[in-house]
């Protein structure tokens, strides 16, 4: 991902009427706006479109995508607004405190994480640098019971398979609940997993089971069972 002010070596893919799209190939000179390393793509920053830019510059170029959107999209005269400054947060990571991620198999092994751009292919990280460290610890431990059990997982196309996501929401107070969305019904392997997870990690207060047998890409289902 590229940021005002660097100098880069490109590969232009697509040329439009008003605009032109190209693929980063190295970065020969950063901008003073561009955090310090040398990462370029989505999939290093964990999916954040902005963690490339030092923190401030991320408030200004918010606060000018707003002023963009008004203007160009909303035709609002801008000298008839006021268009405030944008509010940092106090914790820059490591806030969201609900995270869905979608599952996939990947050489054989059960992972979870975000989808690539414009893609229906799952990245992996090993963690996540935006939602909370007890929902990356909860992941993790969960992806291992899921790998040790081999369950499958779902294929959108096939519509076959049980796994479909994963959903860890957290509090101020440390406690978790943990949603498992799934293709079909909770048989003894899902309930001894889930019973797994809940009796080993008492900052998880609850277990649902969401059953979702749609061809959607909405990731809750209709029926949500209370298991724990």
């Amino acid at each position: 991902m590229s940021v005002p002010g660097d100098v880069l070596e490109v590969e232009i893919i697509s040329i439009k009427k008003a605009y032109g799209r190209a693929l980063i190939k190295s970065i020969i000179k950063p901008s003073i706006d561009r955090i310090e390393g040398d990462k370029i793509s989505f999939e290093d920053y964990h999916g954040c479109d902005f963690a490339m830019l030092k923190y401030d510059k991320q408030l200004e170029y918010k606060k000018k995508m707003v002023e963009d959107t008004l203007s160009r999209v909303g035709k609002v005269d801008l000298k008839m607004v006021e268009i405030l400054d944008t509010v940092g947060a106090k914790d820059q990571f490591n806030y969201r405190n609900k995270v869905i991620e979608p599952f996939a198999r990947k050489k054989g092994k059960i992972i979870s994480g975000l989808f690539k751009k414009r893609s229906h292919e799952i990245f992996e990280v090993e963690e996540n640098i935006l939602q909370s460290k007890l929902s990356n610890e909860i992941i993790f431990k969960i992806k291992k019971l899921l790998n040790d059990a081999k369950l499958s997982v779902y294929n959108e196309r096939a519509h076959k398979g049980v796994l479909r996501h994963i959903m860890v929401r957290t509090n101020s107070f440390g406690e978790a609940m943990v949603v498992l969305i799934i293709k079909g019904k909770i048989d003894v392997k899902i309930e001894s997993i889930l019973r797994k997870l809940y009796c080993e990690d008492d900052r998880i207060k609850s277990v649902y089971v969401s059953i979702n047998n749609k061809r959607t890409n909405f990731a809750l289902g209709e029926k949500n069972i209370h298991l724990l």
